[in-house]
């Protein structure tokens, strides 16, 4: 497999492909789950825990972008998973999907600059790994 730009990141809701995107990152964290007790001669014991993640993005906001911020905040305002698409666009490249919902959603407008959007999502099911 070849490295994988970022730029050829593609991020997908249900159908529809996020637009306009700059950034995007995902994150994967498992829990642990502390088993010390007094007689490990000061040595903490860990097992592992449960595990899940977050991913977010970041975009620009243009006049033509129909999935940015307003698509987000519905999807945030409806309270549902949708199912994800995280990963490259050519063939082998891997991609991750999952389902996941809107935790936060905001939008940035500075002086002389186009307006900005970031969403963050919470991951609640597990993560499977294809390829393209």
């Amino acid at each position: 497999m070849a490295n994988q730009d970022g730029t050829n990141i593609v991020i997908k809701t249900a159908t529809n492909q996020l637009s306009g995107l700059v950034t995007q990152g995902l994150d994967m964290a498992a829990d642990e789950i502390d088993i010390t007790t007094k007689d490990d001669s000061s040595v903490k014991k860990f097992l592992p825990g449960e595990f899940g993640g977050t991913f977010s993005v970041e975009g620009k906001e243009k006049d033509t972008n129909s999935f940015g911020f307003a698509y987000l905040l519905g999807l945030m305002q409806a309270r549902a998973a949708v199912a994800c698409i995280y990963g490259g666009t050519t063939a082998n490249d891997v991609i991750y999907t999952f389902s996941a919902f809107v935790t936060s959603v905001s939008q940035t407008g500075p002086k002389n600059a186009e307006r900005g959007w970031s969403a963050a999502f919470r991951i609640s099911t597990a993560v499977v790994e294809a390829s393209v």
